[in-house]
Order: structure tokens, then sequence, then C-alpha cells
């Protein structure tokens, strides 16, 4: 009788096992889990496509200042040629 005893003690064992692990899969906890890491996902998406659109404009923005930068270098020595006198023809003045 001692052999089913413990049978019976080891069955016990496995069906409380059983029902704690049944219990871990059904926690109400569980369901918040994955719904939180649901909107972090999406979150991590949106701040990739964010980052990806801060790098495209800082390259458009590199792009224009120095496109800024040529056309000021440009004004600066039409100026500096403009008001300098060098140049005495109407013609050549009307076309700076």
């Amino acid at each position: 009788m001692t052999v089913f005893h413990d049978l019976l003690r080891v069955q016990e064992l496995d069906t409380g096992a059983d029902q704690l692990r049944h219990r871990r899969l059904t926690l109400p906890e569980l369901a918040e889990l994955s719904a939180t890491e649901d909107a972090l996902a999406r979150l991590e998406a949106v701040v990739v496509e964010v980052g990806a659109k801060a790098a495209e404009a800082a390259r458009v923005q590199r792009r224009l200042e120095g496109e800024l930068a040529l056309l000021e270098s440009k004004v600066s020595e039409l100026d500096a040629k403009l008001y300098s006198g060098v140049v005495t023809v109407p013609r050549e003045l009307q076309a700076m």
C-alpha cells in the first residue's frame, strides 16, 4: 500500500503543478504586459521613422546651407566688384 500512497502523492503534486502552470498562463497581468509590449513596439517603429526623417532633413539642410554659402560668396564678390569701381562698362554693370 505504500507504493500506491507514493503514487497518489506524485499525482497530487503533478496536478498541483499543472494548476499552477495554468494560473500563470492565465494571469490578467499577462494581457496587460502583451498590450504594453505591442505599444512599445509601435513607439519604437515611430522612433525609427522619425529618426530617418530627421536624418533626411539634416541632409537637405546641409545641402541648402552649402548652396546658400555659395550664393552669398557670389553676391559678396559681385558687390565688391560693383562698388570698387573696377567695372566701368555700363553693360557689364547691368549684367551683374
